[in-house]
């Protein structure tokens, strides 16, 4: 069979242009609707409807006939072709659709934190990610730092959004390459945090005291009453505040206590990045691998939980959690609303209860027990951060002096 020759057949009017050219774009629209993703259909009404592909949703389509219902598919796709996603439409497909799928719902909240912060007023927000180079992230990383004045740990929180968003766009194809790539941050630019005093860190030694004494008094004067001792069980243990209020009778082992759990407190992040729904839930595994730990119960802390569970028989809670009083198990801010109250009535530093873990970790250092069984009883992955942050004096400037007179 000879092969057909267009030009041939083009040049002698065999064909005509306008018919060839005619039927190349029906076949395209034709194209175009076979692989519209959604169906077509009439309603009972006699009006046409169809769906349009929206980022994450779909968007309802309503036209008087058929022609005009595949008229708007055909324009819809052809202003797709030339549609630019903006780098917020990107973000919020990568926060609830991806990175929700690697990250607790905590470190969801911080990162919507972080966004509403630094990107949601910005331009680059609504700049086309396929515009964004690396002038403009050069700019807006070194301005950002020093509109806001961020350190190192501030700076990094936002970096990761900008940073793993454009690596999404990556792995989508919708761009080629980061404009990140070879950023270099100016030196010295970022903010040199001082340590913070001793004395907002730690509950100093008479501070101790006079809390521990305070709270005990409490409890003789209404034992039915357990927040006070779940203070002082902190004091003699260290832990995390959620792995406190998420405690149960069956963690305990002989002379020690297993930590296991911890206490959760996000909130729901809907679709479009606004927040939903306030969640308080219990997760059966601590922090971090390192959370994971067994602590020795001192003579103190028996005796603690001994007049917990006195007090829980007394009113007649039959619960599996330790830390329990007549509106159920305590949460986190139940405790550390308590500790806050008692800092008041002493007339001393507000501190929460994290401060109390500062003030038990500070202990044992000074104590001079091994700082990797410190590490390990403080949940920490590397002693680095037990000395960087946990490890503050707490004796006043007297003490101090006639510390450093006696050693010299």
């Amino acid at each position: 069979m000879p092969k057909f020759d267009l030009d041939f057949a083009l040049e002698r009017g065999i064909i005509n242009t306008d018919d060839v050219l005619n039927q190349i774009n029906k076949m395209k629209k034709q194209d175009i609707l076979n692989n519209h993703p959604f169906k077509i259909w009439k309603g009972k009404n006699g009006f046409w409807y169809t769906y349009f592909p929206e980022l994450n949703s779909r968007h309802l389509i309503k036209k008087s006939t058929k022609e005009k219902i595949e008229e708007a598919i055909l324009s819809h796709y052809k202003e797709g072709e030339n549609k630019k996603i903006s780098f917020h439409e990107f973000y919020l497909e990568w926060l609830t659709t991806y990175k929700c799928l690697k990250v607790a719902n905590g470190s969801i909240n911080r990162i919507q934190c972080d966004y509403n912060r630094f990107y949601k007023e910005n331009p680059i927000d609504n700049t086309p990610i396929k515009d964004i180079d690396k002038l403009m992230v050069d700019t807006f990383l070194h301005k950002t730092i020093k509109d806001y004045n961020l350190n190192r740990k501030q700076y990094n929180n936002m970096l990761l959004i900008i940073k793993q968003v454009l690596e999404y766009a990556i792995l989508k194809n919708y761009i080629e390459n980061s404009p990140l790539e070879k950023f270099k941050l100016a030196s010295n630019i970022l903010r040199k945090d001082i340590k913070k005093q001793n004395v907002t860190q730690v509950f100093m030694i008479e501070e101790k005291k006079q809390l521990e004494t305070l709270i005990m008094k409490d409890f003789m004067k209404d034992k039915s009453k357990t927040i006070p001792l779940s203070i002082l069980f902190a004091f003699q243990t260290g832990l995390r505040l959620g792995e406190l209020v998420s405690l149960k009778w069956n963690d305990i082992n002989d002379e020690y206590i297993s930590i296991q759990r911890t206490e959760i407190r996000y909130q729901e992040l809907n679709q479009d990045g606004s927040k939903g729904e306030f969640i308080i839930d219990i997760k059966d595994s601590p922090k971090s691998m390192a959370g994971n730990r067994d602590i020795f119960l001192t003579p103190k802390a028996e005796k603690i939980l001994e007049l917990i569970k006195a007090s829980n028989i007394q009113n007649n809670y039959d619960s599996e959690f330790i830390f329990f009083y007549e509106k159920g198990r305590m949460h986190e801010r139940c405790v550390d609303n308590a500790i806050r109250k008692y800092c008041k009535k002493l007339n001393i530093n507000i501190k929460s209860m994290h401060k109390i873990r500062k003030t038990f970790i500070s202990t044992l250092i000074d104590s001079g027990l091994n700082i990797d069984e410190i590490r390990r009883i403080a949940g920490h992955e590397d002693a680095q951060t037990t000395f960087n942050s946990y490890c503050y004096n707490r004796l006043d400037k007297t003490q101090t002096n006639n510390l450093i007179a006696n050693a010299l």
